[in-house]
């Protein structure tokens, strides 16, 4: 099965992050979406805590396999958070305001039909 590159753009206490990962849509650990300059996930990248105030459309490339969105989940498995997909070849990518706590243990996944969240 090949991998689908999914990246998005947060804006988190006014500083600008981008998170990516290569899914392989197998629902694994693999499908965590990971700090591009940190290798960190979003849980370990603000582990302090912090505020998202702005979301760019998450972009997509390559999927041959059904990719549902992103959620951010709290550290008791609670969906914080859905971001929908955008494939970047029929729709340009926008943004949108969202005032979304974040802090330790917190994980943004890619979510596809084979993932359990």
């Amino acid at each position: 099965m090949t991998a689908a590159y999914t990246s998005v753009q947060l804006m988190v206490n006014g500083q600008p992050y981008t998170f990516a990962v290569d899914s392989t849509g197998d629902g694994s650990t693999n499908d965590d979406v990971v700090n591009l300059v940190s290798g960190l996930g979003i849980g370990d990248t603000f582990s302090s805590g912090a505020t998202i105030s702005y979301i760019s459309n998450p972009f997509v490339e390559g999927a041959s396999f059904s990719l549902l969105g992103m959620v951010l989940t709290d550290p008791q498995n609670n969906v914080v958070m859905e971001i929908p997909l955008v494939d970047g070849e029929k729709q340009m990518a926008s943004g949108y305001a969202v005032s979304c706590p974040v802090g330790l243990n917190y994980s943004l996944k890619v979510i596809t039909s084979n993932t359990l969240v």
